[in-house]
Formats: structure tokens, sequence, C-alpha cells
């Protein structure tokens, strides 16, 4: 059994299709979403977590391959590098796991990893480079 997460972005074709349902009940995959958006008529980008057997997974991307679905595999996670934090709070509304919570004695920054799903929101907020990527093979 091998767990991932994986960015579907489906193309607007394929927005209105029943994907999840076919991975869950065709490839006998277990789905937990983790983040969604999506629109009928335009692009769709779906964040999941996927556990299974390794064939069923493979049977399950060419599957979305046919569809058009573009898979990306997602991050392990983020690094927050408090070394470089300004503790400015630009990362903390963006963020939908709520990872950045502020102190608001201090108005001081904390991250709680545990939260992340890898959305990658505050990488494109963080002018001072105190969040990186932990890509999945160099988890730290």
């Amino acid at each position: 059994m091998i767990k991932k997460k994986y960015l579907l972005v489906f193309p607007p074709e394929a927005v209105e299709e029943p994907v999840t349902y076919h991975l869950i009940h065709d490839y006998r995959l277990v789905i937990n979403i983790l983040k969604a958006s999506v629109t009928p008529g335009k692009k769709g980008r779906l964040t999941i977590e996927v556990r299974g057997k390794e064939d069923n997974l493979a049977k399950a991307m060419a599957y979305l391959a046919s569809m058009n679905v573009a898979v990306k595999p997602v991050v392990e996670g983020i690094r927050w590098r408090e070394d470089r934090c300004v503790h400015c709070t630009a990362c903390v509304p963006g963020c939908p796991g709520q990872c950045f919570v502020v102190d608001r004695k201090t108005m001081r920054i904390s991250f709680i990893q545990e939260r992340c799903i890898g959305c990658r929101h505050c990488l494109s907020v963080c002018a001072y480079g105190a969040i990186e990527l932990v890509e999945e093979n160099n988890a730290a």
C-alpha cells in the first residue's frame, strides 16, 4: 500500500466528469481531498492524498492521462525558516491549512507543520525567502 499527494489539474472538458468517483470505484484507491477549486466550464484544481496498491495507482494515472488531467506530485510540505522571517504576517491570511499562527501579544509567527497541505500559497507572498519547499525525495 502506498500513500502519495498529487495536484490534479483538469481541463474544462473534464471538470464535470466523475473522475474522483472512478479513482475510488474503478481503481480501488482511497482518496482524501485536501483542497479543491472547480468551476464548471473552466479549469479545475484538486489536491488529493491517494492510498492504494501501486498497480492500481499506475492504472489510475493512465486513466487520468486519457482524460487530459495533468498530474503533478505535491511537495511533502513547506519549511519555515524562522531565521529569515520578519514576522510581517503576509503568509497568514492565504493559508488554507492555517499553518501560520500569529501570537497577537508579540505579533510573532509560528508554523504548525502538521497542518500543511503543500498548496504553495505562502511561497508567493513571502518576500524574504523564509518559506521553502520540501521536496518529496529530499524531505528533512
